[in-house]
Parts: structure tokens; C-alpha cells; sequence
């Protein structure tokens, strides 16, 4: 029998933002597990720490992982929400909030996320993500991403000049093909 026969499907996880953050934000989600409208059980996690952020986007994986595993001092809080099944209100009430159904659905999804775990949210994008950890891990080529307006900047600004939007789309893009190369 096909799954699609019997309406029954094997739970899986999926990791909505498509990557990791530093814990005190949520970026927006991806696609892959709003565009079924299927019920979702959201999940997130929150670390406990007191000088160092288990989040690697400042340091490389194994150093990090050497230094969680020495200091008995962190903690994690898994916290299991209740299902969350989209409906017709949803989307004809925050049509706003997207252009197609799964926008919305991510949308509310990762607001109600946000509001229960005390997240903020952080309009960066995956690829910012990538440019600022090269960066910050001090990886050859790296160039210093300047962010405007915290979280939710679109641009990478030099020392002494404004570049124009298309510079500022061609650096982004150069840097994450140097970041994503090494």
C-alpha cells in the first residue's frame, strides 16, 4: 500500500531554517516543510550557557565541541509544542504575510515558535550567515561583512565607501562562493 493510500505518514524532522542560528533569533523558515500543509509538531531547543555560545558560528566545530565537552556548565531545554495544523482562516487572515500558502504557514509557524521560546526575529539570510562565519572563523579571503540595522541587513558596506545595490549583491555573492569553497 502507498502512503498516499492510507493518509498515514512516518513523522521526520526537519530543520525549518535550513541552518543554525546563535539561539537568541530565528531566521525564516524554508519551503520543504510548509508546502504539503500537512500538521507539524513544532519543536525547538534552547541552550543554557554562561561564557560560551554552543552556537559555531564564531569558532570551527571541533575546537567548540572540545570545549563543550571539558565545561559540565551547559544545558539544553527541548520544548515540544502542540500540533499545528494551517486552516483556511489562517491563510485568508495573514494573507499579508506571504505571497503563496506556505509562506503564511512558515510565517505563523515560526511566530508562534518565536513568542513561546522568547526568540527574535532575525531577517538575515542563509547566505549572510555564511559571509559572516568565514569572516568571523578568520577564513583566508574573507571580507568584513558590516551589518546596518542588526539582523536584518541586505548589505555588505566597505570601511570608506556605500556601494551601490549591485555591488553590494556582487560582494555577497563573491564572498559565499569563497566561504563555501574552502
Amino acid at each position: 500500500m502507498l502512503i498516499e493510500d492510507t493518509g498515514k505518514y512516518a513523522p521526520f524532522l526537519i530543520f525549518a531554517e535550513g541552518g543554525t542560528t546563535n539561539g537568541t533569533g530565528l531566521i525564516k523558515f524554508k519551503k520543504g516543510g510548509f508546502f504539503a500543509e500537512k500538521t507539524i509538531k513544532p519543536v525547538f531547543m534552547k541552550y543554557g550557557f554562561f561564557q560560551l555560545s554552543p552556537a559555531f558560528d564564531t569558532m570551527e566545530l571541533l575546537p567548540l565541541v572540545i570545549l563543550m565537552l571539558s565545561w559540565a556548565c551547559f544545558t539544553c531545554e527541548l520544548n515540544v509544542m502542540p500540533d499545528f495544523q494551517p486552516n483556511e482562516y489562517l491563510f485568508e487572515t495573514h494573507k499579508d504575510k506571504g505571497q503563496e500558502r506556505w509562506e503564511i504557514y512558515a510565517w505563523a509557524a515560526r511566530e508562534i515558535m518565536m513568542k513561546q521560546g522568547g526568540f527574535s526575529a532575525c531577517e538575515s539570510t542563509l547566505r549572510q550567515k555564511i559571509v559572516y562565519e568565514a569572516y568571523m572563523q578568520r577564513k583566508a579571503g574573507a571580507s568584513d561583512p558590516v551589518v546596518i540595522k542588526g539582523c536584518d541587513s541586505n548589505s555588505l558596506l566597505g570601511p570608506s565607501k556605500s556601494p551601490t545595490e549591485g555591488e553590494k549583491e556582487k560582494a555577497l555573492l563573491a564572498d559565499v562562493e569563497k566561504a563555501g569553497s574552502e
